[in-house]
Parts: C-alpha cells; structure tokens; sequence
C-alpha cells in the first residue's frame, strides 16, 4: 500500500529545458564581468594614470605644454595621426566596431521581443495540448534569439573594453614621443654650443646622447605597445568561449529549425511566412497546406468574387469599396515584409487559413473569424494609406493595438478547415 501523500512536501518539479546544460546566458554573464573587471589587462599599463601626467606638468610646465603641443599636431596632422594609427590602432574605428555590435544586440532583442509579442497577442484564445506544445516551442526560440542577442551585447563590450585600452597606450605613445622631442628641442641649444665650441670634436659624443635618449624613449614605448598586445592575448579565451557560445546557439537553431533557407537572394536564414493576418514558419516547404494555399492564392487573385464576397460581408458593416480593399491588400499588393529582418518589398506569403476564410466569405458561410481577419486587413490596409508606410511590421501592430486581433485557428477549432 503506498504512503500517504504529506500535503506539506512539495513535489519535485522537472525544471530541465531541451537546452539544459548549455547554460548560454549564465555563461555569457560570467564572460562580460570577466572582461569589465580588467584583469586580462598587462599590469604594465596599470602603473599609468592621471596622476603621472599631473606631476609632470607640476615639475615642468614648459615641457609638459611643448609635449601637449606635439600632442595635438600629431593628432590633427594627417601623415603623424596615420602612423600612429598604424603604431597602436585607431580609436575611432574600434568604437565604430563596438556600437555596431550593440546596434546588432539591440535589434536581435527587437526581433526576440516582437516574435514573444506575436505568440502572446495572435493566439491569445488557442488552448489545449498543441497550443502548450507550440507555446513551449516559442519559449525555446525567443531563448535562443535573446541568447544571440547577449553574445553579441558580449562582443560589443569586449571591443569596448579593448578600445578603451588602444585609447590608453595610443595617448601615453603620443606624449612620449612628444616629450622626447620636447627634450631634444630643449638640449639643441647646449648641443650646438658644444659641437661649436670644440670645432666639431663634441659631435659624437652629441650623437651618442641623442641615440641614447631615442632608445630610451623607444624602450618605453616598446614596453606599452607589448602589454597591449599581452593584454589581448589575455583576452583571446573569453574571445574563444563567446565564439564557442555562437555556435551552440546556431547547432541549437538548426536542430530546432532544420537547415537555413536560402530566401532571399541566396542569403541565409530561416523562412518566416508573413501573410497578413499572422507570422508564422510553415513546418516544411511542401507540406500540402502551403502548396494548395499557393494554388488558391492563384484562383482568389484571377476570381471574380468581390460581389459575393461583398454581399456576405454586407451584413456586418462592410462596403464593397472595403472588399475591394481588402483583396488588394491580401492577394495583389506588394508590403514592406519587414517582421523579420531583412525586410522585402513583396506580397503576403500564401496562409491556407486565409484561402479558406475568402472560400467560406465567397460561398456565403462566413465563420465569425472570417469577419475579423476582414476587420484586420481593413484597418491595416487603412493604416498603411494613412501614414503612408508600406511597413507590414507597424501596420500589424497598430493593427492589434486598436483591438483588431485574427485568430486564424479559430475555424479549425470549430471543425472548419485545415486541423493540422
């Protein structure tokens, strides 16, 4: 006989996910406090700061404004600022590198936060087992969309973090070339009145200080420029760890996802059907309902149906200026498909759901939901004339946002239509 249940115990709940061990986020994490720490920086430039520049400028203020002096022409003087670009790298390109990792961070969490919205606001009435199992699929996904989108946050703090760095060693480079010339140009007096004064007997002794001072100088500088490149070696593990992480998540994209498409000109990526009323990704490219949908699509185009359908629609409000609207905005009129990026200029993918709904409008056996995809492509072809954007992406949204929701499985709940 079993024991008792004790109400008091809480039962163990199985928390591990289809990606679990992976661990992406957790170990992003770990990765950027690594890097903003700083410990993969050469403790040779740790002994530079403000505080040595502040000292020289109180020991020797005319040296230190001569060295300030040839610091900013060698800033602003093209030849001098390419040397040192070539030298210690240019600061300016590394920040370009930086925001355009956190643009592209940015708007991979954009496209996590409209794909969540889409399972959120198009399906909202969707129950039973299949709606648990795709829902549990879309948390997966925006996992792995928001998982892209923190390595690439990651890569942009760590080009930050070293662009910070080449700023550092490229200044000290700079002043101390210039205070080595601030020093030459100082002791060319003293060494013309001794090459002078012994008729040329003093010069090489004058070289040899001169060779001496550039050496040392030299030395410094060669100090820097090696603990920034040490530096970045030290780097280079958290570099491979991120790189590890991307193609994780990508092996975990295309186990989820199958094999990139090439959709647009030959570009890779994953086909996302935008069809008007819903995103969606058809489970396979020759699944019938894709291909019938693209047949019918043909038919509804080519048809003659604008009055029937007017005249079903009628009843419910809808003028046949407002059918022909919509059947433009559906079948014949190029978009902005612009919910994924890259965005095109093209028409709505095929929606079997879609086809059927006209079929039933056309036949006179409207289901209620055919009424509301009517409503929805209405207000969003109104909304596209409007503001005179072409953007599906905006439209749609404004298009839900005003309470004009499509639930395309709606029909098929109620034994109409595709069931798949």
């Amino acid at each position: 006989m079993p024991e008792a249940k004790n109400p008091l115990v809480a039962p163990r709940v199985d928390t591990t996910a289809w990606y679990s061990g992976v661990g992406i986020v957790e170990t992003v994490d770990m990765l950027v406090d690594g890097v903003k720490s700083g410990s993969w920086v050469d403790s040779t430039l740790g002994g530079f700061g403000t505080a040595a520049e502040g000292a020289v400028w109180l020991l020797d203020p005319v040296g230190a404004l001569v060295t300030a002096g040839f610091g900013w022409v060698v800033e602003h003087v093209q030849p001098l600022s390419d040397a040192l670009d070539w030298l210690v790298g240019d600061p300016d390109h590394v920040a370009a590198n930086a925001q355009t990792w956190r643009n592209v961070a940015e708007e991979q969490d954009s496209i996590a936060d409209h794909y969540l919205r889409g399972v959120r606001y198009e399906i909202p009435d969707w129950r039973g087992a299949a709606a648990a199992a795709y829902r549990a699929q879309a948390a997966d996904t925006f996992e792995l969309t928001a998982g892209l989108a923190k390595a690439s946050e990651a890569m942009g703090v760590i080009v930050e973090m070293t662009g910070s760095l080449v700023t550092l060693v490229r200044t000290l480079v700079r002043d101390l070339i210039g205070e080595l010339v601030s020093i030459l140009v100082a002791r060319i007096p003293l060494w013309t009145a001794e090459t002078l004064g012994t008729f040329g007997l003093a010069t090489p002794y004058v070289e040899a200080q001169v060779a001496a001072l550039v050496a040392k100088w030299g030395a410094r500088i060669m100090r820097l420029i090696k603990a920034l490149t040490s530096s970045l070696r030290n780097l280079s593990p958290a570099l491979r760890k991120l790189d590890e992480i991307v193609e994780t998540l990508a092996r975990l994209m295309a186990r989820r996802f199958g094999a990139p498409s090439a959709h647009l000109d030959g570009d890779a990526g994953f086909d996302i059907l935008q069809s008007g009323g819903i995103v969606r990704r058809p489970r396979d490219a020759g699944d019938w309902d894709a291909r019938w949908a693209s047949e019918m699509y043909d038919e509804i185009r080519s048809a003659d149906d604008v009055a029937d359908v007017a005249a079903t629609a009628a009843e419910h409000g809808f003028t046949p200026d407002d059918v022909i609207q919509i059947k433009n905005h559906l079948f014949h009129e190029e978009h902005l498909l612009d919910y994924f990026p890259p965005g095109e200029m093209a028409r709505f993918d095929p929606n079997p759901r879609i086809a059927e709904a006209w079929q039933r409008l056309a036949n006179g056996t409207p289901h209620p939901a055919d009424l509301n995809l009517l409503r929805h492509e209405l207000y969003e072809s109104q909304h596209m004339a409007r503001t005179g954007d072409p953007s599906y992406m905006k439209a749609h949204n404004a298009t839900i946002e005003a309470g004009h929701p499509w639930n395309e499985g709606a029909a098929a709940a109620d034994g109409l239509g595709f069931q798949g």
